[in-house]
């Protein structure tokens, strides 16, 4: 089976939105290879910022289910990218709430299976070099 971006979800898709980020991009291997939490701490409050003023940008709506797949092209293995990469995008895309107070609004409630749907990570030798294009699918 050829791979095709609109074959999964085309029944249920209510809106297709886009945020792309052109840099470099931490792998799994850089995120859990530290044993210093500090580290790790960095490269996720480096990546909110940068991820939310993407998503700022990108005026998205709230949305209630959601799938998204990464399309890049990198130097990183496609599961080298699908758990950390991705998490840092999913947890700047989801709400924050600490003791039943909102402290960051988001556009999605939360990434567990209930809300988000899919991921996947695909590369695309068709984007510029270190472009990484996430879709998000508002089911």
């Amino acid at each position: 089976m050829v791979y095709k971006r609109d074959h999964l979800y085309v029944d249920k898709v209510k809106q297709v939105h886009t945020v792309v980020y052109e840099g470099k991009a931490v792998s799994n291997n850089e995120y859990y290879a530290s044993n210093n939490w500090r580290t790790r701490h960095g490269i996720k409050a480096k990546f909110s910022k940068i991820f939310n003023v993407l998503l700022s940008q990108a005026g998205l709506p709230w949305m209630d289910k959601y799938a998204v797949m990464l399309f890049y092209n990198g130097r990183q293995d496609p599961d080298n990218l699908g758990g950390g990469f991705v998490k840092l995008f999913l947890d700047a895309l989801k709400q924050e709430r600490k003791k039943g107070q909102i402290i960051k609004q988001g556009w999605v409630y939360d990434d567990s299976p209930e809300y988000c749907k899919m991921v996947s990570t695909c590369y695309d030798y068709t984007l510029k070099p270190n472009t990484f294009e996430f879709v998000i699918l508002e089911l």
